[in-house]
């Protein structure tokens, strides 16, 4: 299991730490994040690979701020993949 963690500027004074853990399971290899906002609150999904991109799936409720974000979190995963 590969575990990393990055700080991601989201706005002006608002730069939380995402943290990332590699998963292995059937279907392939998925990222499970989980960050925490300016509130306390926090919020956790998965990202797996969908033509060669890594995306959000199944986080209907995640707030828009973090899917604005979407493509600064790929960039990371691509950074940090090691086999």
């Amino acid at each position: 299991m590969q575990t990393f963690s990055k700080r991601v500027t989201v706005e002006p004074g608002f730069e939380p730490a995402f943290f990332f853990t590699k998963i292995y399971t059937i279907q392939g290899v998925r990222f499970h994040v989980s960050v925490i906002d300016m509130e306390d609150q926090a919020w956790s999904f998965n990202m797996v690979l969908k033509n060669l991109e890594w995306k959000i799936i199944n986080a209907p409720k995640v707030p828009c701020w973090i899917m604005d974000v979407e493509n600064q979190l790929q960039e990371i995963i691509f950074s940090n993949m090691s086999d």
